[in-house]
Parts: structure tokens; sequence; C-alpha cells
């Protein structure tokens, strides 16, 4: 077989438990995918022109979300962000976007040349954690920017930060805004038998989730819900087709499908273990003297996402995942500099959590208590220009340190998550070269930055 083939064998093979994407944690049986693998041939419709069977497939999306029209995405929810800010805002008008967007929504005002105003949500210093959107703020920016055409957050945050949509959509609705939400980690909110309520129902005209996240669905599965007399359905499903592949993925999208019945057919009994194993794990990880799991009280939480801070701890994120991963072979989803994140989902099982409160225990054991003073906000700076503006002006390399005062030609962020530090256009501040070199030191890995040096544009 070809390398990826037998490495991908490998770890399907070997005892690593996987807590991280995709949701069905390689545990849903299925036929061989080359034999469900075909193109719109006759009676099995055409995803960029419904009338049949995947016409059926976007009402009961629609039905499950309580949307009026939904779309399924074959290459990930970043697809559905672009599209539905595509949709929204114009060339040349402004968009309010939550700073800790991914990098999809900033593709999509640098490719239609949108202009964009920021929200900052507030920030855990000690660990660098996004909290929730106030809706304060929304409403005090939108009160002084009225050519704001529509309002992009977060909800829930990778790390499982809850916003309140419905204060911010009753917000931005008193503006004559329109409310897009990126829910692509919170797929299950809505569907797990009314324990939480997806963003729809808080009042989001357009939310895009992951299926492949937090439910049981393969990788780049996603839909993109939208409800209320404030979309332009038109606009949405033009930009639907330009951003989505000519050739979806019949495999992926029977996939979605698979993971409605799954959940339709599990119902009450299939949340109600699912949240009590997380439960019990979250119980027993109170024992912890050194690590512990990572909430902020303020914000509603999706309990399913595990952090595993590391700021009281003579260790770090980088180490502790090495450690998991390499001694107990337990494999999380992302590492930072002072937490580890581990994502769950309804296909979990007992012996998951059971080895992962272990393997947490012993390390525990194993460390000794640190206050560390180091703080991981990463420093707001200012714009000089759209991102769009940069593209064509002529940019230089420089090293980390020289481009303290000089304008970023380039995104520079850790991925994952894949939220930008610094976006093309901005000041590189002294704050924000400080920032860079000391994730580097941490072992993250950061995107952005060639070698030791980064894109500028322009001079001090």
């Amino acid at each position: 077989m070809g390398i990826l083939t037998d490495q991908l064998k490998e770890n399907r093979e070997s005892d690593v438990y996987p807590f991280h994407m995709p949701g069905h944690k390689r545990k849903i049986a299925g036929e061989d995918p080359y034999g469900y693998d075909i193109t719109e041939i006759c009676g099995f419709d055409d995803l960029h022109n419904t009338c049949g069977v995947l016409e059926s497939l976007r009402e009961r999306i629609a039905g499950e979300y309580l949307a009026d029209m939904a779309w399924v995405l074959v290459n990930g929810s970043s697809s559905g962000v672009m599209a539905a800010v595509s949709s929204c805002v114009r060339p040349g008008e402004k968009i309010l976007m939550a700073r800790n967007c991914h990098k999809s929504a900033y593709n999509a005002v640098m490719l239609r040349g949108i202009r964009t105003e920021y929200i900052y949500p507030q920030t855990d210093p000690k660990t660098g954690i996004s909290l929730g959107i106030n809706p304060k703020d929304v409403d005090l920016i939108l009160k002084n920017n009225r050519e704001i055409k529509a309002v992009l957050i977060t909800s829930p945050t990778y790390e499982g930060v809850i916003s309140d949509v419905n204060a911010i959509a009753d917000t931005v609705h008193r503006y004559g805004v329109i409310l897009i939400t990126d829910c692509a980690h919170g797929a299950h909110l809505g569907l797990d038998t009314q324990k939480t309520v997806n963003p729809i129902a808080c009042g989001s005209d357009i939310v895009v989730m992951s299926l492949h996240k937090t439910l049981p669905a393969m990788t780049q599965t996603a839909v993109l819900c939208a409800r209320g007399n404030l979309v332009d359905y038109e606009a949405l499903d033009r930009y639907f087709d330009i951003y989505t592949s000519t050739s979806p993925s019949y495999v992926l999208m029977s996939s979605v499908e698979k993971c409605f019945d799954i959940i339709d057919n599990g119902g009450l009994q299939m949340w109600e273990k699912y949240y009590k194993m997380v439960g019990d794990f979250r119980q027993q990880c109170k024992k912890l003297k050194n690590l512990y799991l990572w909430k902020n009280d303020e914000y509603n939480y999706d309990e399913g996402k595990i952090v595993i801070a590391t700021d009281r701890a003579g260790t770090d994120g980088h180490m502790l995942m090495n450690t998991l991963r390499e001694r107990y072979h337990l494999e999380p989803e992302m590492e930072s500099a002072e937490y580890v994140l581990a994502m769950t989902s309804c296909c979990d099982d007992e012996k998951g959590f059971e080895r992962l409160q272990k393997a947490l225990s012993e390390i525990d054991e194993e460390i000794l208590p640190e206050e560390k003073n180091l703080s991981w906000a990463v420093p707001e700076t200012s714009k000089k220009y759209e991102a769009f503006e940069t593209e064509y002006m002529e940019k230089d390399y420089v090293s980390i340190e020289e481009a303290k005062g000089m304008v970023s030609a380039s995104y520079i962020y850790a991925y994952p998550p894949g939220i930008p530090w610094i976006v093309p256009g901005e000041i590189i501040t002294e704050e924000i070269v400080e920032y860079i070199i000391k994730s580097r030191q941490s072992g993250l890995t950061i995107r952005g930055v060639k070698g030791n040096s980064v894109g500028v544009i322009g001079e001090k």
C-alpha cells in the first residue's frame, strides 16, 4: 500500500484513543466507501440544483435545526462561513467581526473587499482562552457604526465557551443588522434532547455548523442553516454554489444522512449516557492538585470540551500533550501554551474517559505546583489598511524583531485553531512581536512566520 494508507491503517489498528475530531471516533460501521462513490448520475440528484434525494436531506436538516432553509456542505464549515459573509455584505461595505473568528471569515472579507470592524472578546489571561462576546459591546459598536451590514460571532468557541446569542441577536436586530453565527463546534447543540439550544433557535439569522467536529459524521461534512426575513436566500444559494465543489462527494453526503439517523435513533438514552460519562469524568478530575479542568462560570459552557489547564503546574501545554501522546497513547485535539484540549462526542466510551482520567491523575502526581506570571492574552493592535488593500502592495521579509512598528503583509496565528493574532494591514507592535517569540518558545506551531522572518509592507 501507499505510505499514507499504511500509516492510516497502523493508526486504526493501534491502541491510540482519539480525543479529537471527527466526532464519529472511527466507531461507525459502514460499507466500503469506494462502492458508494459516484457522481451526479440519474436518480441521485445534484447538490447544486436539488430536487430529489438531496432536497429531502436538506429539508430534514432544516427540520432538525428549526431552520427555514439548509444546505449540505462537503468542504467544511469554512465554505459556509464564506458564503454567509459574501451573501450579507457587499464589496466596500462593513462587517463587525469577533476578533476570535476562524480564518475562513478573514478569507471571505479579503476576497470580497469587505471593510472590517472588530469586537474583542474578553480573554482569560492565564490560558489565553477567548471568552464570550458581550452584548453591550455589540450595542456600543453598532450605535457608533451605522454602516455595518452584518455581525459575525463564534459560539461556541473551540474551547467550548458559549455567548449569550439571544441577547446578541436582540441587539443586532434592533439596528436592522443580520447576525451570522459560526457554530462550527456546536452542531450537537439543540439535538442533544433539548439540553442545549442551537443559535438558530436563539435568533441567529445564519448559522454554520461542522457535523464532523462533535457528531458522528465524516471529516469535511457541515451544514449551513438560515432562518428569518433578513436573509437574502437567493444570494446565500448563489455563494454556496461559488464556494462548494462542483464534484461533491456522495460518500460524505451519505455520511450526513447517517449522522442524523444515528442521532434520531439514539434518542434520549444516547445523550444521557454521554453526559453522564462527561459528568463522572469531571467529578473525578476535581481530585487533581496541579492540573485542572478549565471552565469560566460567567458564560454558558459545552461540558464536552475538556480543557486541561497547566497554568498552576510545573508543566505546560506542549509537554502535557507529548506525555499524553507518547506515554499513554491518547491523542488530544490541540495544544496551546498553557492547556491541552480533548474533544469528546456522543461516540466516546467509558474506557476512553477512564484512560484519560488515569493518565491525568498519574501526571498530576509527578509534577509540582507552580504559579506562573505569564499572560497569554493576545495583544490588541491597530489597522493601517484593510486586509484586501494589501494584496497587491509591495512586500518584503524581515526578522521578527525588525518587524516592530511595520505593517503586516500576512496572517500570523497558531494552528489549530487558526485565529489570527495579526491581520494583513495591521501594525506589528512590540507586544505582538514578544507574543510571537514567546509562543514559538512554548512549542506552538505558528503559521505566517517563515524561519525567523515575517512578511511586511512599507516602512517603519
